[in-house]
C-alpha cells in the first residue's frame, strides 16, 4: 500500500494545526535522540531565523497558500504538519495580526489547504517522505542532512543504497555522512560539547587530509577532540576556514617536525606551527613558487606569433611588473 499517495484533500483551520516537532530542518538544535523543540520554539525559530520568510509572507498575503501542506491526524482533532511548517507559521502570524488583503477579500488566512495522510502510516514512511520533501529545496544544512541520514540507517535500517535514492545523492556521500555523524557523536559524548555547529569539523568542510589523520590512531582522534573543543583547556583549532583553522592545520599534519612541536607544546597555535612548516618548506606558505618553472618554460617556448598575440592582448604591462618583481628579489638575494 502506498500510504503517501492515498491522501485526502481538506481545508483545515490554522488553529487545528501543530508544527512538526521532529522537523529535519530543526535537527541542528540538538543531537538526534535529544529533547525535541516545542511548537512555540519552532515557530520562533522560523520567524526569527528564516532568511527567505519575508518573501513567503508577501506571497501568502497576495495569493494565500497555493500549495497544499501535508498533515497527519493526531489527538484532540488536531493535525501535525509534516510538510509546510513555514506556510503554517506565516498563516498563524497573519491571523494574529488580523491581516486582510483589501484587493483579495476572498482570501481566508485562517484556513490552509492540506493533503491528509492516513494516521496509520508507518513512521518509516513518514520520515522518508519528510526527507524527500526537503531534498531539492533550499539547503537545509550539513548537520541536518547527516542526522536524517543517520536515522534512516540506524533507526529504520535502510541500506546506504536506498538512502542514496531517498536523498538523491551518491552511496559514497551517504557513507561519508554516516561516518562524519558517528565521529561527531563520539566527540560530543567524550567532550560534552553538543553544539551542532562543531559538525563542520567532521563533515565535507573538513580537509580530507585531516579526516584521514584523525582516523589513523586513537591518539590522533583524542588530540583532535581536545584541540577543537571550545570548552576545553587546549582549544587551539577554532574554525574550519579562517586563518589558523583546519585548512591551515592540514599543512601542519603533513610536516613531522611542526606536528611534533604542536603536540608537545599546548600553548602553540596553529599559525605558530604553520610558521615552522614555512621555515622548512617555503612553498607550503607560498604555493605559487611551484609554478615558477612552468611559467619560465612557457615564456621560453613562445614563438614570434605567440609573442605578438600576447602583446596585442595587453600582457606587456604584466610582464614588465613580473620582471620588476624578479629583479628586486634577485637583488635582495645578491645582498644576502
Amino acid at each position: 500500500m502506498s500510504y503517501m499517495s492515498a491522501t485526502v484533500n481538506k481545508l483545515i483551520s490554522v488553529s487545528d494545526l501543530v508544527l512538526d516537532l521532529d522537523n529535519p530542518r530543526m535537527f541542528h538544535h540538538g543531537i538526534t535522540g535529544s529533547e525535541l523543540l516545542t511548537d512555540g520554539q519552532i515557530e520562533q525559530d522560523i520567524l526569527n531565523n528564516d532568511a527567505n520568510l519575508q518573501e513567503l509572507i508577501r506571497s501568502i498575503q497576495s495569493e494565500g497558500v497555493k500549495e497544499a501542506i501535508y498533515v497527519i491526524p493526531v489527538e484532540d482533532g488536531k493535525y501535525r504538519v509534516l510538510e509546510g511548517n513555514r506556510r503554517t507559521v506565516v498563516s498563524r502570524h497573519l491571523v494574529r495580526e488580523n491581516y486582510q488583503n483589501e484587493n483579495r477579500p476572498d482570501l481566508d488566512f485562517s484556513k490552509i489547504p492540506a493533503q491528509v495522510i492516513d494516521k496509520e502510516t508507518p513512521e518509516k514512511e513518514i520520515f522518508k517522505s519528510k526527507v524527500i520533501w526537503q531534498t531539492g529545496k533550499s539547503a537545509w544544512g550539513a548537520y541536518n542532512v547527516a542526522a536524517a541520514t543517520y536515522r534512516l540507517r540506524h533507526q529504520f535500517l535502510m541500506s546506504p543504497e536506498d538512502i542514496a535514492d531517498v536523498t538523491q545523492t551518491s552511496v559514497r556521500e551517504v557513507k561519508l555522512a554516516l561516518k562524519a555523524y558517528d565521529t561527531y557523536k563520539e566527540y560530543s559524548g567524550e567532550t560534552g560539547d553538543t553544539h551542532t555547529s562543531r559538525f563542520s569539523f567532521f563533515s565535507k568542510e573538513c580537509p580530507q587530509a585531516v579526516t584521514r589523520w584523525v582516523s589513523e590512531t586513537p591518539e590522533n582522534k583524542k588530540n583532535y577532540f581536545k584541540w577543537i573543543n571550545p570548552n576545553g583547556e587546549e582549544h587551539r583549532i577554532r574554525s574550519v576556514a579562517t586563518r589558523g583553522g583546519l585548512r591551515d592545520f592540514k599543512f601542519v599534519i603533513d610536516n613531522d617536525n611542526a606536528l611534533r612541536e604542536f603536540i608537545s607544546d599546548p600553548s602553540m597555535s596553529v599559525e605558530e606551527a604553520l610558521d615552522i612548516v614555512r621555515e622548512i618548506d617555503v612553498t607550503k606558505g607560498n604555493p605559487w613558487l611551484k609554478q615558477i618553472e612552468k611559467v619560465s618554460q612557457g615564456l621560453n617556448s613562445l614563438d614570434t606569433d605567440a609573442i605578438e598575440k600576447v602583446k596585442d592582448e595587453n600582457y606587456k604591462p604584466k610582464l614588465v611588473a613580473l620582471k620588476r618583481a624578479i629583479d628586486i628579489i634577485l637583488d635582495e638575494m645578491t645582498d644576502l
